[in-house]
């Protein structure tokens, strides 16, 4: 992927410390100056201008998220279409077993390429069963934003996840 690329060649090139930021596809290189973890802040999907939390991001990892709310439309009854199809309908993506659907996956990783496949691959999976898969591999972790039927949002993190509260 093109932003673990750019670190590399940052990294060739002396580079100690640098956050790269490729359309929501983030790589880390080194610690931040001032600290041990990059901040990163991850959009709340129904209100774009706000953070709905931030993560603590490790030197050197990356994050990518996958959600309904950059490229989507709605029909004549205001169902949202968003972008990322399930392959098994040809419709978008919106599998669940409960009353809450995913509409935000943000997942982080030593590699990003990684990182950018998961959070598709999880959103796709739908709810619970892309969070189950995520939290089973080693490698990851995960920021799931569920919308209910109410429209009420709720975070759900993978074991390792660090995130802090939304107070920014």
């Amino acid at each position: 992927m093109a932003a673990e690329r750019a670190g590399m060649e940052l990294i060739r090139r002396g580079v100690r410390s640098a956050l790269i930021n490729l359309g929501g596809n983030i790589q880390s290189v080194g610690a931040p100056p001032d600290g041990q973890y990059w901040t990163i802040a991850v959009v709340h999907p129904r209100k774009t201008d706000e953070a709905v939390a931030f993560l603590l991001l490790p030197p050197g990892h990356a994050v990518a998220t996958s959600g309904d709310y950059e490229r989507f439309l709605f029909d004549a009854d205001g169902k949202r279409f968003h972008h990322i199809l399930d392959p098994l309908t040809g419709y978008p993506a919106e599998r669940s077993d409960t009353d809450a659907k995913i509409v935000s996956v943000t997942i982080q990783s030593p590699s990003a390429t990684a990182a950018d496949a998961w959070s598709t691959g999880a959103f796709v999976l739908g709810w619970p069963e892309g969070f189950s898969r995520v939290e089973e591999e080693p490698d990851l972790e995960g920021l799931f934003v569920l919308e209910h039927e109410d429209g009420r949002i709720e975070l759900r993190k993978t074991s390792g996840m660090r995130i802090e509260a939304k107070t920014r």
